[in-house]
């Protein structure tokens, strides 16, 4: 049923040194594909490419630009939007795993948003859409990894804890009503993701609190940006963005893989060569972490330029980078 051209992960997860099952059937839920090892490992990575237009954005510029294709693809979709069966099958026609975050709220209105608050959607009052996309994501027959309500552990998304009385208990039971509504449509193709943001002082609640346990997680994903100095943020290395909370991820009691899902950094005007050396340490630093797959890197210029391909050093270290670990 699945394509031998999508064997990205299997084949990752090989590199670092052992056998796996054929990419697109998920893995036993809570055992990891790949024996934990502090040794550099070959790193699988993959880009958010948005829909704004910019040459930055257009896939085959950013392979020409990393010297390689991309692992995954990852897209963002509301929870009521229309599935985007086309926009996936096109992701897996580039050879690239689709990576879906999909988010219960309506983009665009803020945080207050209770009628998306984790209460109405463990009530089973947003069935009706999370039928709607499981069963567009089996029909598919084809591996998609789905990564549901991320950076719930923050406090900027009307699901997040804390947010609209959202509580960690009622996260774990929306993710698993998810799981449950996937089992009733036979969506075997669909990995669950589970991706809690880095942890922030005084912003972000425990990590393990909304760990849904090993036996719905897939995979484990973490979110982190260098927001580089100013506007109350300063330049933060990859050691200390993701150290701490990859060593977290890791002490819960489950082997799944992991994956850095969401990252960028910000320039530093005053040193062309900054962002450069943090996407070699980035890169490095995650082929010796035990059990991470690779990267997701978010392709856009928003808050801050966290394109790739910001400076032509950047673009030529994330390139290097890739030649010697992917």
């Amino acid at each position: 049923m699945l394509s031998a051209a999508a064997c990205v992960m299997a084949v990752a997860v090989m590199a670092m040194g052992c056998a796996a099952s054929p990419k697109g059937a998920p893995a036993e839920r809570g055992q990891s594909e790949n024996a934990p090892t502090s040794a550099r490992h070959d790193l699988t990575w993959g880009v958010f490419l948005p829909h704004d237009g910019q040459a930055s954005s257009d896939y085959a510029h950013v392979t020409e630009v990393a010297g390689d294709t991309p692992d995954y693809l990852m897209r963002f979709a509301a929870l009521d939007d229309p599935v985007p069966v086309d926009g996936i099958r096109a992701d897996l026609a580039t050879g690239a795993t689709p990576v879906v975050a999909l988010e219960p709220w309506q983009p665009g209105a803020g945080v207050d948003q209770p009628s998306y608050a984790l209460r109405t959607l463990a009530a089973g009052e947003h069935d009706v859409a999370l039928h709607r996309w499981a069963q567009a994501l089996a029909a598919v027959e084809a591996p998609i990894i789905l990564r549901f309500g991320h950076e719930m552990n923050a406090n900027w998304y009307p699901w997040a804890v804390g947010v609209n009385g959202n509580t960690a208990e009622e996260y774990v039971r929306v993710w698993h009503r998810l799981d449950r509504i996937l089992a009733e449509h036979r969506a075997d193709n669909v990995q669950m993701l589970w991706s809690p943001n880095v942890k922030v002082s005084g912003v972000t609640t425990p990590i393990p609190d909304t760990f849904p346990g090993a036996e719905t997680v897939d995979l484990i994903g973490v979110s982190g940006y260098n927001w580089g100095d100013g506007q109350g943020h300063h330049w933060t290395e990859p050691a200390e963005l993701f150290g701490a909370s990859l060593d977290e991820l890791r002490a819960l009691e489950t082997t799944a893989p992991l994956l850095i899902s969401e990252t960028g950094s910000a320039e530093d005007t005053s040193a062309t060569r900054r962002k450069a050396a943090w996407i070699d340490s980035l890169m490095r630093l995650s082929a010796s972490q035990e059990r991470l797959l690779g990267i997701i890197w978010f392709q856009m210029d928003k808050e801050r330029d966290w394109r790739i391909d910001s400076s032509p050093e950047s673009a030529a270290a994330f390139r290097q980078a890739l030649s010697e670990l992917a």
